[in-house]
């Protein structure tokens, strides 16, 4: 990306912030010696205002808060980048032209299972994902295969005293929980998070890490049922 040949390719930059190699505040600085003009928007779980003060001290354009939404995301675009039509139609011919996509009638039994799972705030899942049901199973299909062991983890860094990688998985953690719209344990992972900020690793961290582990387990659990529930209903 940072590269003088492609310093004209891109319309506009997503830019995400926890990146290895280099983060998300150095690659802008680097992206504008190259090009002075190309929109780049920050997205990041971060939502403190010296955080977005940040990203735009650091050459972005302005800055999207994790979970995205979508709505949310197309209405800052358009803020930098003009809708380009295809072969001179309009964008509302083509979108007219378009025919409507028909949407899979799920089984009662998938929708009650997928009710128990009260964890999930279903309204804005869907409404976010546009009921796309089967974007929402494979949300939490791959959920399912590689988080099954969030609460361990922290868990493991408070344990052996490992203050960066308890951060580190608390970032990382809050974002995967919003993308799912996981509401009360994102806003229990905020508040950890929030409290390893303040006051370090204590006996409150430790004891709202309790709570967040068994809330959790229950939830994983709900997912789990769901998905075998879909998976029977489907054959």
């Amino acid at each position: 990306m940072i590269n003088a040949n492609y310093k004209d390719y891109y319309d506009l930059i997503l830019m995400d912030i926890q990146m290895p190699v280099m983060d998300g505040f150095e690659a802008p600085r680097k992206i504008r010696v190259l090009n002075a003009n190309i929109p780049i928007l920050a997205m990041t779980a971060r939502t403190m205002s010296s955080e977005r003060d940040e990203c735009l001290k650091s050459g972005m354009n302005d800055h999207i808060s994790k979970p995205i939404d979508p709505q949310a995301l197309c209405h800052v675009i358009l803020k930098y980048v003009k809708p380009k039509s295809k072969d001179g139609v309009s964008d509302a011919a083509i979108e007219a032209s378009e025919p409507p996509v028909t949407k899979e009638e799920k089984s009662d039994a998938i929708r009650a299972e997928a009710t128990k799972i009260l964890e999930i705030d279903w309204e804005m899942l869907t409404n976010r994902l546009g009921d796309n049901q089967d974007l929402i199973l494979t949300l939490l299909t791959v959920f399912a295969e590689i988080h099954s062991g969030m609460a361990d983890e922290m868990e493991t860094a408070l344990e052996t005293r490992n203050e960066a990688l308890l951060k580190q998985k608390l970032h990382t953690n809050r974002g995967v929980l919003g993308n799912i719209d996981a509401t009360n344990l994102y806003q229990q992972v905020c508040k950890m998070e929030a409290e390893l900020f303040k006051s370090g690793m204590n006996a409150i961290l430790q004891q709202d890490l309790i709570t967040f582990k068994a809330d959790f387990n229950h939830f994983y659990a709900a997912i789990l049922n769901y998905l075998d529930t879909h998976s029977q209903a489907t054959r």
